[in-house]
């Protein structure tokens, strides 16, 4: 298994863009800007901020069209749920995968039937986790180009055992699951956090990465 810390590194291609709007579908005013990013740069509290301020964050797009695309070819779902993950975690503090799926089953944010106890969020965030390992990146096409060997599953990049008959399937399931958490990039790291108008659009651009 790869020793990397790192399952997922922040980078542009990676970057989640929201649009802030109020009730009547207005962008923030050159002042709340100013006030919140302020809040930004001092306690990182801005998301809070424009929600405080009768604002609105919706997912508008990521950044790369070619990461976007990369979350479908795993589940067609995955490009709204990571959405949904980044911007709670700024909001609640979740980071760690179990917290992160008790809030998506509590929050269903698809609106999946969960009535019957099919674990949907449990299931998509798991492969998520497992095509990272397997070699999964934001900034190539992912064609899931790996391979399986009698019991043995390797990372096409770089070769290393992910599991075999010796560590099993489970046990490297319940790894990632426990060991890995989603982080949120320094905001004064490129821009992230920031907002920022583009035509008549407020905007805010938040990254993540996902390490042990």
């Amino acid at each position: 298994m790869s020793s990397s810390k790192v399952l997922l590194p922040p980078d542009k291609n990676s970057t989640i863009i929201f649009e802030i709007k109020d009730n009547k579908g207005s962008p923030l005013t050159k002042e709340d800007i100013l006030e919140v990013n302020g809040i930004i740069k001092e306690n990182k509290k801005g998301i809070r901020k424009i929600i405080d301020l009768g604002y609105r964050i919706k997912h508008l797009k990521y950044e790369d069209p070619n990461f976007c695309l990369n979350l479908k070819m795993i589940d067609s779902d995955l490009p709204k749920i990571i959405s949904f993950i980044v911007f709670d975690k700024l909001t609640k503090n979740l980071s760690d995968i179990p917290s992160i799926i008790e809030n998506l089953n509590t929050r269903n944010p698809i609106g999946y039937n969960l009535s019957l106890g099919h674990k949907f969020y449990n299931h998509k965030l798991i492969n998520f986790l497992m095509e990272l390992a397997l070699g999964i990146t934001t900034k190539n096409m992912w064609s899931a180009n790996y391979q399986v060997i009698g019991y043995t599953i390797t990372s096409k990049t770089n070769n290393h055992i992910l599991y075999d008959n010796e560590t099993s399937f489970h046990k490297f399931i319940d790894y990632l699951k426990e060991s890995y958490k989603f982080e949120s990039p320094s905001v004064s790291n490129k821009g992230y956090g920031e907002v920022y108008l583009k035509g008549k659009k407020s905007l805010i651009n938040l990254n993540f990465q996902i390490r042990a």
